[in-house]
């Protein structure tokens, strides 16, 4: 029997080594169905069941080998690895260590335990595992290359590169090596360098998403962004789950000049997938809208709306519009972007103003579900733009005339008066219907949620700065921004790494604490707080804002985001002081130019930064919103009030090209929002900034200026083009003189980093 048993795992392991998995599987099998604790089979079963990466069988065959032979090094090493894979680190560990003290296979134990506690966190001891695999394999191309990437993690980039180069003067081949060098020398601005090794480690494995993902990278630091995307889209073609692929791929889209035509299959995903900001999408997905011939012929008609509805109606009535309300790609922006695009607007406020009237005659064509959907959509778009379209007085009577029937309107009925008031302010039984399941939830579940959530919400501080209430109250009428999703980033990292990977230039870090406490002050709708946590690793945040109504809508969307680790509460910037806590980072972005001493406010957040602490702020620039501050003045001229329906006619003006400035200059995505667009064209109070008046206050706070967070990598080579001598790019004079020649350099703000001390 014994014998017949040897001959079937012979046949096994020959199978095996074959890449003939079935076969191999079948027969170890047939071993252990004769002989349940033969460990040659279940060892090797294991090892089969690890390369499928069905890892839970894995460790469950493995598992039984180590228990029948607890003698086999190779046993227990392949069952840590399997445990590592797992997630189970501590039994991994002592896998390892059981396997070293049976003196099998060191080199590999000691990689394999180096690379568990590198997952672990718990990198000098990486590192010191890796050297002793070292000792006992000096020649070892793997271990060479796990230890840079330990030294990597530590910042030691230097030492990184050099072990890294040592793995491939072993194995010139080993693609990983060449991937993560290429990185390294990312990280320390060695771009064209870092290509190549990208470029290399492509060569020898063309399917390796990630090569292409760090090529994609180092590219758009070298300023070819098309290039890039292509990388970036690539990556993703190899695997269609790779997040961060994802992310830099939206990230492009939202940058883009122009369509391409190659990725216009990824524009409804990049619209929809769960970790990406659709708005991201919205600009190039809007322009392949436009060029389909339907849209194309109404928007030349939008601008004689009497004209366009005579058209809509026609269509609607022969089936004719279904191009268009049926178009995956519209419907996919309507429901989870805000459409910027003004022509667009125009179109879809006449097509709304044509569903009105269709509703108020009770028309059949509104029932058929394809185009129940669409109203939905359209509901969506204009309750997630605050109703910022433009109404008829004709169609607020049809509205208040439909409101009074709501309680037996029809699904259809009930879906347009959603694309002109939100729905949670009306009593009706919410349809049911699967085409308006978004809808409900978004106008009335979640609007009941937080006005739930606003009696939980805590109170810190009073509010007594006249200023500061007169912004609470704008906020709290108009809580500023609406958003769906933003682009979550790859895993945190602590706040020296961060800080490393920023300002390479500049002296390096203290290591931050292991749970750094943060201040988001001014959080407003929760968007940068949960942005913030997923920045920093282990990090605990304290989250503030004037607003309640902001405060329920960031405490409902972290609530939906299973985030726990984010206090929100009330609290007035200027009466932080007696809150009685310090922090290692203070986030304070777009906040502090709308106080009515914004230096008084930046000394109160001073004093609650820990000595060595850093800050990340964000201030206007006088500069980059001159174009605003002319609309600005134009409105204060005509002393237009910010009620929703003259914000709507203001738009109208400015639009018709009344108010003496570039649309382009105005029209940015905040324009596209009623309550964004009171923020950005009616704040009750805003200062702006220049380099020079932000150096004179970090001066008077004793903070060093760290850097700008330059969103666009062509700022950064222009500054560097001109200031050769400033590599750091920390010259606040230097960058006085390079904005007077670049006014549009920081239209998003100037985002920078400060450090106490």
């Amino acid at each position: 029997m014994t014998s017949a048993l040897d001959k079937i795992l012979a046949e096994a392991v020959a199978a095996h080594r074959q890449g003939d998995l079935a076969r191999a599987e079948a027969l170890y099998r047939q071993v252990l169905a004769a002989s349940a604790a033969n460990f040659h089979a279940l060892h090797l079963l294991g090892v089969l069941e690890a390369q499928r990466r069905n890892f839970a069988a894995a460790a469950l065959f493995l598992g039984r080998a180590v228990t029948i032979d607890p003698k086999s090094g190779a046993a227990h090493l392949n069952h840590g690895n399997v445990l590592r894979e797992l997630k189970r680190g501590g039994e991994a560990l002592a896998a390892f260590d059981r396997a070293l003290a049976l003196g099998d296979d060191a080199a590999d134990a000691w990689i394999s335990r180096g690379v568990t506690l590198q997952e672990m966190k718990r990198r000098d001891e990486a590192l010191e595992s890796f050297d002793r695999a070292l000792a006992a394999k000096p020649g070892y191309a793997e271990a060479w290359s796990n230890r840079g990437n330990a030294l990597n993690e530590l910042g030691r980039r230097d030492e990184a590169l050099a072990s890294y180069d040592r793995a491939l003067s072993i194995k010139p081949d080993s693609v990983e090596a060449l991937s993560n060098r290429g990185a390294v020398l990312h990280d320390l601005r060695r771009y064209a360098e870092a290509a190549d090794s990208h470029r290399r480690a492509i060569e020898l494995a063309p399917g390796f998403a990630d090569a292409h993902f760090n090529l994609g990278n180092t590219l758009k630091k070298l300023g070819r962004p098309h290039a890039a995307a292509a990388c970036h889209a690539r990556a993703i073609g190899l695997m269609p789950s790779h997040d961060a692929a994802w992310v830099a791929f939206s990230e492009y889209l939202r940058d883009a000049d122009a369509l391409d035509e190659r990725y216009l299959p990824l524009l409804p995903t990049a619209l929809t997938r769960g970790n990406l900001d659709p708005q991201n999408a919205e600009r190039v997905a809007v322009r392949a809208i436009r060029r389909e011939p339907l849209a194309g012929e109404l928007l030349a008609l939008a601008d004689d709306p009497d004209s366009c509805a005579r058209r809509l109606e026609e269509l609607i009535e022969n089936g004719g519009l279904k191009p268009l309300t049926e178009a995956p790609l519209l419907l996919a922006v309507l429901e989870e972007t805000i459409v910027t695009d003004y022509r667009l607007e125009k179109l879809l406020t006449v097509l709304r103003r044509v569903l009105l009237s269709l509703a108020s005659r009770a028309h059949r064509a509104l029932e058929e579900k394809p185009m129940l959907r669409f109203a939905g959509a359209l509901a969506l778009q204009c309750f997630a733009n605050d109703y910022v379209w433009t109404e008829t007085d004709e169609e607020r009577r049809q509205v208040d005339e439909l409101a009074r029937r709501s309680a037996s309107a029809s699904p259809a009925s009930i879906a347009v008066i959603g694309a002109y008031e939100p729905l949670h302010r009306f009593d009706f039984a919410p349809p049911t219907d699967a085409e308006l399941r978004a809808l409900i939830e978004r106008q009335v579940a979640e609007p009941k949620k937080e006005a739930e959530l606003k009696k939980e919400i805590q109170r810190l501080t009073r509010i007594g700065d006249k200023v500061s209430q007169d912004v609470r109250a704008q906020y709290e009428e108009n809580p500023y921004p609406r958003w769906r999703r933003k682009s979550a980033p790859a895993d945190g990292k602590p706040i020296h790494a961060v800080l490393r990977e920023l300002f390479p230039h500049a002296p390096a870090p203290a290591a931050s604490p292991e749970r750094p406490e943060i201040l988001v002050a001014g959080c407003g709708t929760g968007a940068v707080s949960i942005q913030t946590l997923r920045r920093f690793q282990n990090s605990r945040i304290l989250a503030v804002d004037l607003s309640l109504s902001s405060l329920a809508y960031a405490k409902r969307t972290a609530a939906e985001a299973g985030i726990a680790d984010i206090d929100y509460a009330q609290a007035d910037i200027l009466a932080l002081s007696a809150l009685g806590r310090r922090f290692d980072l203070i986030e304070c972005s777009g906040v502090l130019h709308h106080l009515r001493d914004p230096l008084a406010g930046w000394r109160v957040l001073t004093d609650l930064l820990r000595p060595g602490g850093h800050m990340i702020l964000g201030l206007y620039s006088r500069r980059a919103r001159r174009d605003i501050t002319r609309v600005q003045q134009f409105i204060r001229e005509r002393g237009i009030p910010a009620t929703p329906k003259c914000i709507r006619q203001a738009r109208q003006a400015i639009m018709a090209g009344e108010a003496g400035a570039a649309l382009t200059g105005v029209t940015a995505a905040d324009f596209y929002n009623l309550s964004t667009c009171r923020d950005l064209l009616f704040h009750v109070q805003e200062h702006v900034f220049t380099p020079l008046e932000i150096k004179s206050c970090l001066d008077r706070l004793g903070l060093r200026f760290l850097g700008f967070e330059l969103w666009n990598p062509a700022t950064e080579a222009a500054y560097r083009a001109r200031f050769p001598d400033d590599q750091a790019l920390l010259s606040l004079d230097n960058w006085e003189a390079f904005e007077a020649d670049n006014p549009a350099a920081f239209i998003h703000m100037y985002q920078f980093w400060a450090r106490k001390g």
